[in-house]
């Protein structure tokens, strides 16, 4: 989504549904216009095992790690 598009945008929608939970998270196609905190922090969000997921308040605690965030 921050490169503009939906991950398996160009598939069709009930194909994506089953891709999802099955594909490694998606990747960005240009990470060098991306800042390191920025894609540590999408990299926490994308985890799909819950319990190994980064908590959402603990990513909404302004850190030096994503201080980005509080730019926003």
């Amino acid at each position: 989504m921050a490169e503009g598009k939906p991950p398996y945008g160009d598939v069709h929608p009930m194909r994506a549904i089953f891709m999802i939970p099955t594909k490694p998270p998606p990747s960005f196609r240009d990470p060098d216009n991306w800042s390191p905190e920025f894609i540590d922090f999408v990299t926490k969000c994308l985890v799909k095992n819950p319990q190994e997921r980064t908590k959402a308040a603990d990513l909404l605690k302004v850190t030096c790690d994503h201080c980005w965030l509080a730019m926003v």
